[in-house]
């Protein structure tokens, strides 16, 4: 009873100048709603709107905390000027509006070190925890013969690395005599270009595309699965 759970969908993605029109209005919807239950903080992750909305919008009551699972931005390319100008945007933000700030790693503490300077407000790192009874169930994988189960979770777009699964698979294929079987989980807007691809290179029996898995699903692959692979590309933020 102390839940209330809301889907929020930022609707048909958009280009340009809309897409940040897009993130400022949803970002005020955000305190919007914040503002009408009376809440004392707000919890924002970096994917709902540009932070820096919102303190614009908000109260002065309102205590923000953001709260950043993703390098703000690739971390081995420099700056261009979108970047630097968002930076510019979110320093008020960082510096002065928030109560505190969450951060998942080392690398993005040091960007918000960058971008607040010495004024910026206290930074605490997390991590994700999860129910041990999720995982209870799974065994230590076992080798069966000369087989090895790799497992990809996640969204099946090109700088998630996707493709990069497939020349992979394809090289394994006629460099070693173990078997590896590939296990894609997920969907994504890439998924029909990846299962052409997938029967063009005739790798279908040891490259198995599921789609999008529910739990019962993705237990069952994690339980067969060796080992997982997160190949996200150095362009993308969290790559």
């Amino acid at each position: 009873d102390q839940f209330v759970v809301e889907n929020r969908p930022k609707g048909a993605v958009a280009e340009g100048l809309s897409y940040h029109l897009q993130q400022l209005s949803y970002a005020r919807g955000l305190i919007q709603t914040a503002k009408r239950e009376g809440a004392d903080a707000l919890i924002a992750a970096e994917s709902t709107g540009h932070l820096f909305a919102l303190g614009w919008f908000s109260p002065p009551e309102l205590a923000l905390l953001p709260t950043i699972h993703c390098t703000l931005w690739p971390k081995f390319k420099p700056l261009d000027t979108k970047q630097r100008l968002l930076n510019f945007c979110n320093r008020s933000l960082f510096s002065k509006k928030a109560l505190g700030i969450l951060c998942i790693s080392e690398d993005i503490r040091s960007q918000l070190q960058l971008i607040g300077g010495k004024r910026l407000q206290p930074v605490h790192r997390f991590r994700p925890c999860y129910r041990k009874g999720t995982f209870d169930s799974i065994p230590l994988p076992v080798h069966v013969g000369d087989r090895f189960h790799v497992l990809f979770a996640g969204r099946l777009e090109v700088n998630k690395g996707i493709f990069d699964l497939v020349e992979i698979c394809s090289r394994l294929k006629e460099d070693i005599r173990k078997k590896v079987i590939w296990d894609i989980a997920g969907e994504g807007s890439r998924e029909g270009e990846l299962r052409q691809l997938v029967a063009k290179r005739k790798i279908g029996d040891i490259f198995r595309v599921h789609g999008y898995c529910h739990r019962p699903k993705m237990l069952e692959l994690i339980r067969q699965s060796h080992a997982f692979i997160v190949p996200t590309r150095a362009e993308f933020e969290e790559g």
